[in-house]
């Protein structure tokens, strides 16, 4: 009968081998994709504090002078620039 692996590991090897796979397994979790851009997110409020249901808001990029009408605070991403809001 042919080996799998034609050497045989040691003990040592053994575990160095599992200790990195599962090194990879519980970091590759955290890892995140890159996105180039940003989010806003938040609450928009009165003067008093007070939470402004259904408030659109206008982000125009400085740069290119593109609009864009959010009509929630949670924007897809937004390409990195200098930017104005308002309301």
């Amino acid at each position: 009968m042919k080996r799998l692996f034609p050497k045989q590991i040691s003990l040592a090897e053994a575990v160095l081998v599992g200790a990195l796979v599962l090194f990879f397994i519980l970091t590759a979790r955290n890892a995140h994709a890159q996105v180039v851009g940003g989010t806003l997110s938040g609450t928009i409020t009165d003067a008093t504090g007070a939470a402004l249901p259904n408030v659109a808001i206008l982000v125009h990029n400085d740069e290119t002078g593109n609009e864009r009408r959010l009509t929630r605070m949670d924007a897809t991403p937004l390409p990195l620039s200098r930017s104005a809001l308002t309301r």
